[in-house]
């Protein structure tokens, strides 16, 4: 996945992947985010907490999932 972006009028979430677009029903990007955190066994807080705790920083990184 390159990016994702939500559109409000369907309520999904599009991810774009070179040219190609999937739209998945979700009600926001972060819990489109959460639930593909959860399906690999964490949770999209637990990841955003990991990076800060690794890299020592205090906002949050990016997130990869698989998807």
């Amino acid at each position: 996945m390159n990016y994702l972006y939500y559109e409000y009028k369907s309520s999904t979430v599009c991810t774009v992947k070179e040219d190609k677009k999937l739209y998945y029903k979700s009600l926001s990007t972060q819990n489109y985010l959460n639930e593909k955190c959860l399906l690999n066994g964490s949770t999209l807080k637990g990841r955003q907490e990991a990076f800060v705790y690794q890299m020592k920083v205090k906002k949050y990184g990016s997130v990869t999932t698989n998807g």
